[in-house]
């Protein structure tokens, strides 16, 4: 940064440096299925994903943006979409078999998202 200004006729110029570090939030996901064994035709499947901070993560996560898509075999149940965050603003969408999740504020650190569907 410099600042320049003029006082009776002479220049004066001040010029300093702002050092700083970006930091970026750092998240893992898991997803599972229940039952995952014995499933038949007419078995209703649950599907969990859980996101959360890795271990060096040390940044808050903003405009968290989860999509999944449910297999084209299956059909997602309407209303059936449950999102658990620890804060932030929780917004979800279903467009046919693909879920859009966004949290707006993931601190940490946090207690896991969770979200749940059949």
């Amino acid at each position: 940064m410099t600042s320049s200004y003029y006082d009776y006729g002479q220049l004066y110029q001040y010029t300093a440096s702002v050092e700083g570090e970006v930091k970026e939030p750092e998240l893992t996901i898991a997803k599972a299925v229940s039952p995952d064994a014995g499933v038949r035709a007419d078995t209703v499947l649950t599907y969990t994903l859980m996101v959360n901070h890795a271990v060096e993560s040390n940044a808050t996560a903003y405009d968290v943006v989860i999509t999944d898509v449910v297999p084209a075999n299956l059909v997602y149940t309407p209303d059936s979409l449950r999102v658990s965050s620890p804060s932030g603003t929780v917004v979800s969408a279903t467009l046919d078999n693909s879920l859009t999740i966004t949290v707006s504020e993931y601190p940490t650190p946090s207690a896991p998202i969770y979200i749940t569907y059949t």
